[in-house]
Formats: C-alpha cells, structure tokens, sequence
C-alpha cells in the first residue's frame, strides 16, 4: 500500500512473508519515499490495527530513521507510534528515502487459518510533520496476512513411518 503526502512524497506498508504458518512470524516493513526534496518531512506518527488472532513486537528503527538520528516512541495502550528527534533544540532533520521502521508480527500456534487485515492509515491516523512542526494529513489503507492451515499426516503412525525397524535374528 503508498500514501500520498501533500507534496508527491509517499509512505508505504508492506508484509513479508505475505503469508505463514501458525507459529510464524512475519515482518511489516514502514517505507518512506521522499519523491520532492522539498518536503523536509521531519516526523511521522502512525497507528496500525493489528488483529487480536496476531501479535506485534515494538516496533524497531530502520535505518532511514537511524541515519537521521530519529527515535521511536511507541504507546502499548493504544498503538500509537512517533518517529521523531529529540533533543534540544529538536531534532527536526528531514528525512530522505528509506526504511523508517519494522515490526515483527507473529500467529499464534493455535491460530485458524485465514487472510488477517493490519490496518494503517485510512481509518488510523498517519500524520507527517516538517521541520517547524507544520502538519501533513496522510490518507492510507492497509495490508493483509494470510495464516495458511497446518497439513496433518492422517495416516496412522506405523504407516507414516519411514524409518525401518531391523529384526533380531
């Protein structure tokens, strides 16, 4: 999924694997693409809607947010993430092009099998901030991950067995 901001830059969700096992785990990657040097984008908060059937890790600075000296702020109540500086003054260095942050996402081993909606940004909020602290309004969407159905051998055990047993004599 991409966002537009306002001035032709973009944020992007994306899931990989798009799908695993119950047990699994798969990684949500944050994405900045800054296609206008002049947006001078300086923090983004985001809250993603994870599914009660997953659970999410705190999410971890990519290295676009490293780079720029950002740090992530994350609220375990309600799902709330800002990507911002700190510091005095403020950090307010615009970011550029890359991978802002990460999230691992897990299915539980008793998870049913089924396609999993993470939303982000349409019915979320998704703001920007420049470097004087001036808004941008983002509109997104989400993006799904399937939990695929273990495959159990129904055979019974002595017929599922490759393993030879040797005789005595």
């Amino acid at each position: 999924m991409t966002f537009a901001f306002a001035s032709g830059q973009s944020v992007s969700l994306t899931v990989y694997p798009g799908s695993v096992l119950p047990g699994g785990t798969a990684t949500l990657t944050l994405t900045y693409n800054d296609a206008s040097p002049t947006a001078n984008v300086a923090a983004i908060q985001w809250q993603l809607a994870i599914p009660a059937t997953l659970s999410a890790e705190v999410p971890v600075a990519g290295d676009e947010a490293i780079a720029t000296n950002k740090v992530i702020s994350y609220n375990t109540v309600n799902g709330y993430t800002i990507l911002a500086g700190t510091g005095k003054p403020l950090n307010a260095t615009p970011m550029t092009s890359g991978v802002l942050a990460t999230i691992l996402v897990t299915a539980p081993l008793n998870a049913g099998s089924g396609v999993r909606t993470i939303g982000f940004g349409s019915d979320l909020p998704l703001l920007g901030a420049g470097p004087n602290g001036d808004a941008v309004t983002i509109s997104g969407g989400s993006v799904t991950l399937t939990v695929l159905s273990r495959v159990r051998d129904r055979r019974p055990f002595f017929a599922a067995s490759t393993r030879r047993i040797p005789h005595e004599p």
